[in-house]
This record gives C-alpha cells, sequence and structure tokens, in this order.
C-alpha cells in the first residue's frame, strides 16, 4: 500500500511540476505575441491612415484569424513536441511551416481572402440546409 502511494504522489508531483512549466511558457508565448500584435496592428493603422476599430472590424480581423486558427490546431495537436536534439529540430521546423503554410492556403483558397472563401462557406451552408429542409418537407 505504501508503494501505491508514494507512487501516486510522485505522479502529482511530476504532473504538477509540468503544469507549472506548460503555464510559465505559455502566459509569455501569449503575452509577447498579443503585445507585438497589437503594437503592429497600431502601427499599420496609422500607417494606413484608417479608423482603428472598423479598420480591424472589415479588414484585419478575416485576414488574421484563419492563420491564427490553424497555428492553433497545429500546436493542439502536438505539432513540434518529441524534438530532442538541434539535428532533428531544422527538419521539423521545415515540415511544420510547410505543412502550416498549406493549411492556410487550403483555409484561404481559392481566392487567397478569407472574407471570400468564408462567405462561400455560409452561402452553402445556406444551400445545403435549404436543400435539407425542402427534401425533409417533402417526405
Amino acid at each position: 500500500m505504501t508503494v501505491v502511494a508514494n507512487i501516486g504522489g510522485n505522479l502529482v508531483d511530476a504532473l504538477s511540476f509540468a503544469f507549472g512549466m506548460f503555464w510559465e511558457i505559455l502566459w509569455a508565448l501569449i503575452l509577447g505575441f498579443a503585445l507585438s500584435g497589437a503594437g503592429l496592428i497600431v502601427v499599420l493603422a496609422r500607417r494606413l491612415g484608417v479608423s482603428l476599430g472598423s479598420w480591424l472590424a472589415r479588414t484585419a480581423a478575416p485576414r488574421f484569424l484563419p492563420p491564427a486558427g490553424v497555428a492553433a490546431a497545429m500546436y493542439a495537436l502536438g505539432a513540434g513536441r518529441g524534438v530532442e536534439t538541434r539535428t532533428a529540430a531544422l527538419p521539423a521546423l521545415v515540415l511544420q511551416g510547410g505543412l502550416f503554410l498549406l493549411l492556410v492556403l487550403g483555409v484561404t483558397w481559392p481566392v487567397g481572402d478569407s472574407r471570400v472563401v468564408w462567405g462561400l462557406a455560409r452561402s452553402w451552408m445556406m444551400r445545403v440546409g435549404g436543400a435539407a429542409r425542402g427534401a425533409g418537407g417533402a417526405r
């Protein structure tokens, strides 16, 4: 019984330590990216001479959200974990960069503008939903 309790205690300690390390890195990454992104957006809006709020809603957000979603999905799926050496890091970086590029292009294909792609997807979903309702009502 003591051995099982000792193993359980060690497991809890290890998980607590791992979560602490994860949290220390995660909040720094989030804060760093948020601050640099906010600075970039403010400078860009001033250089373009547009109102920041309307520019963010109409132009920037629809173009920034798909790549951010792809990056978040890749992170959630564990891209980059398991790289043990510097030698293995470069091929992993190249593969992840290529995967990111392909996924972002896939999200914004065929026109390169995610607003248009989301509009096409929305109209397709409405057509499919309307056809399904029409078929369901005819039965």
